[in-house]
């Protein structure tokens, strides 16, 4: 589950930096008289790798579509596909302090990501490390990219670990999710510096282990080192969790053994739990069919977890309230 959340950080870092890329290109005289091929072969040596980019119509002072834009990682597997990208924008609107957009829409996307067995790090790090701003030593000068609406229709997210064989005795895999039927909105999106501030809205997928996301919505921070979900809201058929939920991290690489390195500090609040949900994390929960109701506090890694103060109740049959200690997850025994 706690990967779930992470989707939005890979999904975004990667696609609106590509979406920005073709905007700069946007305002040069030799892009628009032969967009297409000029911009693959301008982003494929910015980039060290494969470009391609099937047509783009621009509309030099609101909009830009570009269709079929392919991405290759290093090792030159696909790791971006877009069948369409819509940018709305107010040329005018841009200053060397701010760079603002209206609408980013993406179509059928195909985004996959993750890290290849001689690999220690993403196969996107070197996209992120592209777009990193240097550190500035006057905050006041650091530029601000703000979108207004970022729109997702019918996305694939894929994230692998290929050194990782498959756990046994559950479906879901953390070391090769796939996520399908991605839709959903982000608003008031914002890029200062490493920091990407945002509102999630109504994102729902599906995963290949059968788990089933309705509806993903929560204030948006991610950094360099933190990753907070505030007025969080994630559904399920069976299950409704809230409140808040952030991620410490030294680094993007300690999400290579997320349940070991990545910091939780939790605050669930009324939410219920299904073990119809659950089951996908253990096999030992197929049996059940129950709801579990929890609120309190929970930090820690996932591996060992502790609370101060939780009350948890399974149906109307066992209810427990106090201190807490979880090790071991996920795997229950």
């Amino acid at each position: 589950m706690p990967k779930v959340v992470k989707i939005p950080l890979i999904v975004l870092a990667s696609l609106i930096g590509l979406a920005l890329l073709l905007l700069a290109g946007v305002q040069t005289s030799w892009f628009k008289n032969t967009a297409a091929t000029k911009a693959t072969q301008f982003l494929s040596k910015e980039l060290g790798t494969e470009v391609s980019i099937g047509s783009v119509q621009i509309s030099y002072f609101d909009e830009l579509v570009a269709k079929d834009l392919y991405l290759a990682d290093q090792r030159g597997d696909t790791m971006i596909y877009i069948s369409s990208l819509s940018i709305d924008y107010d040329l005018f609107s841009f200053s060397q302090e701010k760079i603002g957009l209206n609408s980013v829409i993406l179509e059928n996307a195909i985004v996959d990501l993750g890290i290849h067995k001689e690999n220690k790090e993403l196969n996107i790090q070197f996209l992120i490390d592209y777009f990193t701003p240097p550190k500035s030593e006057n905050p006041s000068a650091a530029q601000v990219i703000l979108f207004d609406k970022v729109k997702l229709l019918n996305t694939q997210f894929r994230y692998f670990q290929e050194k990782y064989d498959p756990p046994k005795g559950r479906y879901f895999d953390e070391n090769d999710m796939h996520f399908s039927q991605i839709n959903g909105h982000l608003r008031n999106f914002e890029i200062i510096n490493d920091s990407l501030h945002f509102v999630l809205e109504n994102i729902s997928g599906t995963e290949k282990s059968g788990l089933t996301i309705k509806n993903l919505s929560a204030l948006t921070t991610i950094s360099s080192t933190v990753m907070e979900f505030a007025e969080l809201e994630l559904k399920t058929p069976n299950s409704d969790i809230t409140d808040y939920l952030r991620f410490d991290y030294e680094s993007y690489g300690d999400f290579s053994d997320f349940i070991d390195l990545v910091g939780i500090d939790a605050n669930l609040q009324n939410s219920v739990i299904s073990t119809q949900d659950l089951a996908l994390f253990s096999h030992t929960l197929r049996d059940y069919n129950e709801k579990i109701f929890a609120t309190g506090k929970v930090e820690g890694k996932i591996s060992n977890l502790k609370s101060n103060s939780l009350q948890l109740a399974i149906g109307s049959h066992t209810k427990f309230e106090g201190k807490a200690k979880l090790k071991g997850l996920p795997d229950i025994n």
